[in-house]
């Protein structure tokens, strides 16, 4: 239960996937991307597997839905984190 990661977002673009991953990383939310190279190696494989998986560990799970939501609403940017 220490290490459990939890899915919080899937993508079929991997740009968008590591922006966000890298946004959450700057904030220092332990996080990875699952299924990325699958993907990028084989693309028509993302409908099968459920695309690129954004897992975000449990512990940091409420923090990281919050900078998310606010990404996704537009009150912060995906470089907010690199004005301070």
């Amino acid at each position: 239960m220490m290490n459990r990661f939890i899915i919080v977002r899937t993508f079929d673009n991997y740009l968008l996937a590591n922006m966000l991953m890298g946004r959450l990383e700057a904030e220092n939310i332990r996080c990875h991307l699952k299924d990325e190279n699958t993907i990028l190696a084989d693309p028509l494989l993302s409908n099968a597997i459920g695309g690129i998986k954004l897992m975000v560990h449990s512990s940091q799970l409420e923090r990281a839905m919050e900078i998310i939501e606010a990404v996704e609403s537009g009150r912060e940017t995906i470089d907010d984190s690199m004005e301070e």
